[in-house]
């Protein structure tokens, strides 16, 4: 019934174990958090969808529930195995401490230690249901929910903290595909948001892409840089090499939102009127 992803699910509780009661990590309080919508897709995205299945009908969800959401995605598995975790959260108030509860009826809390590759060989000491494991501080592949992978790129450190022009976007939105709405959640964009983004451009993938890309680099709560561009592409497994490309095909300068170019037409143009006013009255 289960395949490699399997492993992510041991991996993941075995990691929120370790995120939730370390001292360099949360406290024990944190298993009684709501998962966000990030935390929720980057949890999704690591798992195959009969798992995630299994998972939501423990947690209260039902089959129908699940057909339904089948049935308004049939392309975009994906969106359905985010989602089912959406509603579950939001129907019954869900917090991680429930979903550690289902994986371990599901048996999926066996992976005592994550299969991991290192990074460094910098140990810490974590304590583990009254037991003391050592392991190297690493990043697991597949264990991502409250782990930022470090990303790196060709692109330098000063065009990184650019804003991304509307060039950089059109072009990103072309090769984008399927991960757009994953890359939305990963951007801060509200699940609300994006279903509407979804229903106004239907099939359209490239629209829904631009779409999204523009209302993230409107938002006023980030600074919506091309290194935070850069991690989200990373985080949803997209990768950076594809903005790499772009970038070395278009270039990179500084973006001028559109209400300021306006004003500079505008004021270029009353200028122009003023001198014009002026050679007049002269003449």
């Amino acid at each position: 019934m289960f395949n490699n992803n399997q492993v992510s699910f041991k991996c993941w509780i075995h990691c929120i174990n370790i995120i939730f009661f370390t001292q360099t990590g949360l406290q024990e309080g944190a298993l009684n958090q709501v998962p966000s919508d990030i935390e929720l897709q980057r949890f999704a995205s690591g798992c195959d969808d009969i798992t995630i299945k299994e998972l939501a009908i423990r947690l209260g969800m039902s089959f129908q529930e699940w057909d339904e959401l089948e049935r308004n995605n049939p392309d975009y598995i994906q969106i359905v195995k985010y989602r089912i975790l959406v509603n579950w959260r939001e129907k019954w108030s869900g917090k991680f401490s429930n979903i550690a509860q289902a994986l371990t009826e599901m048996k999926l809390t066996t992976h005592k230690l994550c299969q991991v590759r290192s990074r460094d060989e910098t140990y810490y000491t974590y304590v583990i249901s009254g037991r003391v494991a050592e392991m190297k501080r690493t990043t697991h592949m597949l264990c991502q929910v409250k782990r930022i992978r470090k990303v790196q790129c060709d692109i330098s450190e000063e065009n990184l903290d650019l804003i991304p022009t509307d060039e950089i976007l059109d072009e990103l939105a072309q090769v984008l595909g399927v991960v757009s709405f994953q890359l939305g959640i990963e951007l801060g964009l509200l699940s609300t948001a994006l279903d509407a983004i979804q229903y106004n451009n239907g099939r359209n993938l490239v629209a829904q892409c631009k779409e999204i890309l523009f209302q993230w680099r409107i938002n006023e709560k980030v600074r919506p840089t091309i290194r935070v561009l850069v991690q989200a592409l990373v985080n949803v497994g997209r990768g950076a090499s594809c903005l790499e490309k772009i970038i070395k095909k278009v270039g990179v300068k500084a973006y001028i939102p559109h209400e300021e170019v306006e004003e500079q037409k505008q004021g270029k143009v009353a200028t122009l009127l003023k001198k014009l006013n002026l050679f007049q009255k002269k003449n």
